[in-house]
């Protein structure tokens, strides 16, 4: 206990005194992922988890600091009341690929906390579009012309998707396309027995061809 003591000449008289000490009411922010991948033209999401100090329970107001151009971020919900999680949804329309460091921050009233969150924008890829035979015999090969839209300064790689390998064989998985090129026939498919093989950018953005196995 916390003694208080007057003294007066001789005189001297103490009283005990109960001293409580509560702590602050106050908040923590965490996000999960710390780092999330978008495409250029895509959106992700993360989520926001608070956890709450000593009986605090006022609403928390969420907002993303540091974004690039081109980026928005949206909460669910926001603000944050009577729960302990919000869902951040990020949305890139044109946004230069890069990554970028930002912030995602809760207030209330005069408490401020920010916890650090890392957007990668990746770079969208082109329109694909595959051109290949549609009649092939088992035992024929044939090739699979691959084209872009446009080309990519830095080079693109397209992977090959195979929906009937017993069917048909790609003698590769992906194909690269060198910066400034937009078509390659590099890829060939080997029919193998009657069926459809349907050739598909993967992961899938639009479907893209269909070889035909002949009997």
């Amino acid at each position: 206990p916390l003694v208080v003591r007057g003294i007066s000449g001789l005189l001297s008289k103490e009283l005990g005194i109960q001293l409580t000490v509560t702590p602050a009411q106050d908040f923590k922010i965490e996000v999960a992922p710390d780092t999330i991948t978008i495409p250029a033209a895509g959106s992700g999401a993360a989520t926001v988890s608070i956890n709450r100090f000593f009986l605090f329970n006022g609403p928390i107001t969420l907002s993303a600091i540091g974004l690039p151009g081109g980026v928005t971020a949206s909460f669910s919900p926001n603000p944050v009341m009577g729960t302990n999680s919000s869902t951040v949804t990020f949305t890139a329309s044109g946004a230069l690929p890069a990554t970028y460091p930002i912030a995602i921050q809760g207030v209330s009233g005069a408490l401020n906390h920010s916890v650090a969150f890392n957007l990668v924008i990746l770079a969208s890829l082109p329109k694909i579009t595959i051109s290949a035979p549609n009649n092939m015999n088992p035992g024929d090969s044939a090739q699979v012309a691959l084209f872009l839209a446009q080309s990519s300064p830095g080079g693109v790689t397209v992977n090959l998707a195979n929906s009937n390998p017993s069917a048909g064989s790609l003698n590769a998985p992906s194909i690269f396309f060198p910066g400034g090129q937009t078509s390659n026939g590099k890829a060939q498919i080997k029919a193998l027995a009657p069926g459809t093989v349907i050739v598909t950018e993967d992961p899938l953005e639009s479907k893209v061809g269909a070889v035909s196995c002949g009997i």
